[in-house]
């Protein structure tokens, strides 16, 4: 609880958050409980300039918090404004000729391309004109019918639209926040006009990168991994990847994440050090990181786990540019609510979820678990920190890896011990060879170094599924996965007790 008290925004956006949440289930209207908390607030601080008491300074802070949760409510209600388009279902399940927008990146993958499409307009083959339909609608596009699309292209094509699925009910309820109740299957598109803008660009590099990438690269597995951990790029992922990367329990690994941008933080750090030799280095360098980041973060999808780790450092530079004091918990709500502001419904996105549950997890379950790791021996001080971080992260999500998913590797604990160093070179390596990729020579040689670790990591992963038991699911949870599970953490425990008993040992002696 002291830790609490210490994070006043952390426990306002609390509120926020279930603002949001209240918000889903009352449509919004649960936001009026804002009006007469703000009305408490202006009352009971006119009485506190007459006489100061702590009983009215909890008062105020209930109502400044219920009034968060009525602005988080009043958020949810404007942004989350729902309308099921009637004028796209008389199309369903029938082919036809649309008019539109597209409004969100062109993915690719090895089973062609997948982008949304805002339809205003469709063509009556009884009245021979075009009729106003508002709607959107996921385009799939067959590698056959491949075409040169992007962001923001007003296009007309003739596609079998049917009403959208998915084996996923949590994504599938994504796509109805998003208004996405049908899909689109394409026959022909036609680009009508092509609107260039800044934002395209990220897209545009993204592209580049993962090209120059797939020339220094030799084997294609390894390209496909380092395009994904690099650059977020899992168009040419194969399924079979995917799915042996989430059996270890490694799937984290695959998005790029907050540890990846910590890593990339490290690599800009040591590459920029020079810079403090001259005047206002320091300023300068933190400056050129969080640029950096930036650049890094729209080049690679702006996914919520990266936006908030961008965040995130470039609020302890901004405190450590004005030698300010900061608490880790306010860092986090704070970059929670800069990503709500723009986006509410991003707080369903089971990406977001997980990133902030795992963040969370370290922050509040890691130093627990460090009052009985503590140790300053060289070789059991990062063995024991990667099996602290993975079982503090591992906790916290697996509540929501459980519900979203029904299965949970049953070796995640043993695979991040074997791979945690591995990825973390490998990161490393990986940037450079994306920073260097059109440098000559020396991306070649950077990509080689990469390649071998990426082969490293895949031959963990397959012996990681070649083990027996090697995934809990929820149909069929079966004993002996469950006590290997448990024999994990109890030897995690059992590691990270032995500097504790070593210490008491010593201790005892003397």
């Amino acid at each position: 609880m002291k830790t609490l008290s210490r994070a006043p925004i952390f426990l306002l956006v609390i509120f926020f958050i279930l603002g949001i949440f209240w918000g889903k289930q009352t449509s919004g209207w649960s936001g009026l409980v804002g009006l007469p908390a703000l009305m408490g607030i202006i009352r009971v601080s006119k009485k506190e300039k007459k006489s100061f008491s702590f009983t009215l300074e909890r008062i105020r802070t209930l109502f400044i918090g219920l009034l968060f949760l009525g602005l988080g409510s009043i958020l949810f209600m404007v942004s989350e404004h729902r309308t099921v388009w009637p004028d796209l279902e008389k199309y369903n399940c029938q082919e036809s000729v649309f008019a539109g927008s597209i409004i969100s990146p062109v993915k690719q993958n090895q089973y062609g391309q997948r982008t949304t499409v805002k339809i205003f307009a469709c063509w009556d083959n009884e009245s021979c004109q075009w009729s106003t339909t508002n709607g959107k609608v996921q385009l799939f596009i067959k590698p056959e019918n491949y075409q040169k699309i992007t962001w923001k292209d007003s296009v007309v094509f003739r596609a079998w639209l049917t009403t959208a699925y998915s084996s996923s009910l949590g994504y599938l309820d994504y796509l109805n926040r998003q208004e996405i109740f049908h899909s689109a299957y394409l026959k022909e598109i036609e680009v009508l006009s092509r609107e260039q803008r800044l934002m395209d660009y990220p897209r545009f590099w993204q592209e580049n990168l993962s090209d120059q990438l797939a020339k220094i690269f030799t084997d294609s597995s390894a390209v496909s991994i380092a395009q994904a951990m690099l650059l977020g790029d899992k168009g040419q992922m194969e399924k079979e990847i995917k799915a042996q990367f989430a059996v270890a329990g490694l799937s984290h690994i695959l998005a790029i994440s907050g540890l990846h941008v910590g890593i990339i933080f490290g690599v800009l750090t040591f590459l920029l050090s020079p810079i403090h030799f001259v005047k206002n280095g320091f300023r300068v360098k933190a400056l050129l990181i969080l640029v950096s980041l930036i650049v890094y973060m729209l080049i690679t999808g702006a996914s919520p786990a990266v936006v908030r780790a961008v965040i995130m450092l470039g609020i302890v530079l901004l405190f450590k540019l004005t030698y300010q004091r900061f608490h880790i918990l306010n860092v986090i709500a704070i970059s929670a609510f800069v990503q709500l502001i723009f986006d509410s419904a991003i707080l369903f996105q089971i990406g977001f979820q997980l990133s902030y549950s795992a963040v969370l997890g370290i922050v509040l379950i890691l130093p627990l678990i460090d009052t009985i790791s503590h140790t300053q021996n060289l070789v059991l001080k990062p063995l024991i920190s990667w099996v602290s971080v993975t079982l503090a992260a591992s906790l916290a999500t697996f509540p929501l890896v459980w519900m979203y998913f029904g299965q949970f590797p049953t070796y995640f604990v043993l695979s991040n011990i074997l791979t945690s160093f591995l990825v973390t070179v490998l990161v490393f390596f990986g940037f450079l060879a994306v920073i260097f990729a059109y440098v000559p020579l020396l991306n070649k040689v950077l990509g080689m170094i990469t390649e071998f670790l990426i082969q490293g990591l895949i031959f963990v992963v397959e012996q990681i599924n070649e083990l027996p038991y090697a995934l809990i699911e929820a149909g069929e949870v079966k004993t002996i996965p469950i006590l290997i599970v448990i024999l994990q953490i109890v030897f995690a425990f059992i590691l990270m007790l032995i500097p504790w008993i070593f210490k008491k040992k010593i201790s005892g002696e003397t």
